[in-house]
């Protein structure tokens, strides 16, 4: 988030993205984690990491079920 915030300019938003929503998961934060990975989606849809994404929300998803369920 830091890096996001003190280099917007920096060209490497998407992949700052990719890699916090990876964090959000590993920390058992999948609604964090979800929203991560809708800005790359929304912001850089150009993006080759974008179509990887698709695979994580669905991921999220599962898990954001999973946690309603319990």
């Amino acid at each position: 988030e830091y890096c996001l915030q003190e280099f917007p300019d920096s060209g490497l938003d998407a992949e700052a993205l990719v890699l916090l929503g990876e964090t959000h998961l590993m920390m058992k934060q999948p609604s964090r984690a979800r929203r991560a990975f809708d800005r790359v989606l929304r912001e850089h849809p150009e993006s080759a990491r974008a179509e990887i994404e698709f695979v994580w929300l669905e991921t999220v998803d599962d898990a954001l079920a999973h946690a309603l369920e319990s």
